[in-house]
């Protein structure tokens, strides 16, 4: 996910840089914050449990932190990241001068992405709600939850796809 938020960041670098060189500066801190969190997170999740296999093989004997704060952690962190990336051009395109097709275009793929913020909150909701440690199959228990993360990444996808593939959706949608 880490990746996919970094090239929405990367378009909009591609895009605002050369018209407004302080959206550059905020794309990089936004670059910088979205990689080390992830990589905080990352080492968290991996090392949680000592010895590791403890993670998934309830029969070793070992520490673990709290899975369920671990996962509500990584959720909230997601959809901070999840409202900046929406929320990081809308000053710039408020100001922008287009047609009203074009504004209708763009409203469309922010709705999209932000039926993506709204995924990751269903997100949180899921895993505040699993009982993932005292279960019997926590992966059945964090099903629920990776539904949403799907949905997530589904409208990620879609933000950074249309626009690119602009040009063929005006050919077959005149």
């Amino acid at each position: 996910i880490c990746i996919l938020k970094a090239s929405v960041v990367v378009f909009y670098l591609n895009i605002f840089q050369t018209a407004y060189p302080h959206f550059r500066i905020t794309a990089y801190y936004v670059l910088t914050y979205i990689t080390i969190n992830t990589l905080i997170l990352l080492f968290l999740l991996i090392f949680a449990c000592q010895p590791i296999a403890t993670f998934w093989d309830r029969d070793i004997k070992g520490k673990c932190l709290s899975i369920p704060a671990i996962g509500n952690a990584i959720s909230v962190s997601a959809i901070i990241q999840d409202f900046i990336l929406l929320l990081m051009p809308l000053n710039i395109i408020r100001t922008l001068r287009m047609n009203l097709r074009r504004k209708i275009g763009i409203g469309c793929l922010f709705g999209i992405g932000g039926m993506g913020c709204i995924a990751t909150i269903l997100r949180l909701h899921a895993h505040s709600n699993s009982s993932f440690r005292l279960s019997l199959d926590p992966t059945w228990d964090y099903c629920q939850g990776m539904i949403w993360v799907e949905i997530e990444l589904t409208a990620i996808y879609m933000c950074v796809s249309l626009p690119t593939i602009r040009i063929l959706l005006v050919r077959i949608l005149p």
